[in-house]
């Protein structure tokens, strides 16, 4: 799943919450950016650490009880032992 914060459109539109299924790296996993489940309208802008962190937080609760984590380190690719061989 991915998340995001969208803010207001002038007086238009509202700032939202978006959350579309996403694969591990986070990249939609359809073909449609369509809004899902977890997704909703905030009353104020995202204009805070806080009201961010909350947005994402409630988006999960929405979710059934999902949590953010670090994404583990990746180990770095070994160097190519001789670079002028095919």
């Amino acid at each position: 799943m991915t998340a995001w914060v969208q803010p207001a459109y002038g007086r238009y539109q509202r700032p939202e919450i978006a959350v579309v299924p996403a694969d591990e790296t986070g990249a939609s996993a359809e073909r449609t950016l369509q809004r899902r489940p977890g997704s909703f309208v905030l009353h104020d802008e995202p204009d805070s650490t806080e009201r961010i962190e909350g947005a994402y937080w409630m988006a999960l609760q929405m979710l059934g009880g999902y949590t953010i984590v670090e994404p583990e380190p990746q180990p770095e690719p070994e160097p190519d032992p001789d670079p002028g061989q095919p």
